[in-house]
């Protein structure tokens, strides 16, 4: 697997990997990964951010046709995950596209996953 890929699918929900098991000793951009159609809330986990190291989870609502660069800086930080802290953020709207990035360099392995939800 890799960033970006998507690790489960079932009827009402879909999770994706943000961030495969990335070494935290530099930055790390992320990938953009679109939400998809028919999904309107999901959650984000984080987990593995030790010593200094910073994860930003990262939104963007524009509606490109293609995903912007994965060094864009664009969108809005809606969560931060700091040193030895897992974080859990719930996603009441879900933005067009999401990533998490490596922002501070520290030790540890970090894991973001985002999952989709369908809205009934």
């Amino acid at each position: 697997m890799a960033s970006g890929d998507i690790v489960q699918r079932t009827s009402g929900s879909t999770t994706v990997l943000l961030l495969d098991s990335v070494g935290t000793g530099a930055t790390n951009n992320g990938v953009w990964v679109e939400c998809p159609d028919g999904y309107g809330m999901g959650t984000v986990v984080v987990n593995g951010a030790t010593g200094a190291t910073v994860v930003t989870v990262n939104a963007l609502d524009d509606n490109p046709a293609t995903p912007p660069p994965s060094a864009a800086t664009v969108g809005a930080v809606i969560a931060t995950a700091t040193a030895g802290t897992n974080l859990f953020t719930s996603l009441p709207v879900l933005p067009r596209w999401s990533k998490c990035g490596i922002t501070v360099i520290g030790t540890g392995t970090v894991t973001a996953t985002l999952q989709a939800r369908k809205v009934t």
